[in-house]
């Protein structure tokens, strides 16, 4: 669950980047700039971040995902180590999601003890996939 000061300030600073003009755009022309932080301000916001503020962020890459909460990715990286995360577990997911979507075909196989076999390889999955994200989609 994202904390709520965590979400109001997000919630102001999307708001500003939308009433932005377009001659302010980012350099990499994907959408308006959004403000900077001081640095203060960028230590409280991390300071404040929770784990499950993270979470939802975990499919992505880690530069992905610290260009989405504006923060660096050694910011992202020392939140993560702060609460028991030592690596980042995008390419896990991704690992694992692709075991899954592999195994997927044998559940119609012919033999009854290969499909149970399957069908239990793929829970024991999707549950390691749920430590790392609240849900699997």
């Amino acid at each position: 669950m994202i904390s709520k000061v965590f979400l109001e300030s997000w919630t102001e600073n999307a708001h500003w980047a939308q009433t932005q003009s377009a001659e302010e755009a980012s350099p990499k022309g994907n959408g308006p700039r959004l403000p900077r932080y001081s640095l203060a301000e960028q230590r409280e916001r991390a300071a404040k971040m929770k784990l499950d503020d993270l979470r939802a962020y975990f499919r992505l890459t880690i530069e992905e995902a610290s260009e989405q909460l504006r923060f660096c990715p050694t910011v992202v990286k020392r939140i993560c180590r702060k609460f028991g995360v030592s690596r980042w577990p995008a390419r896990k997911i991704k690992s694992i999601e692709k075991q899954i979507s592999s195994l997927t075909p044998l559940l119609y196989s012919c033999s009854e003890s290969t499909r149970v076999h399957v069908a239990a390889k793929i829970k024991r999955l999707e549950r390691e996939v749920a430590r790392f994200v609240p849900y699997v989609d």
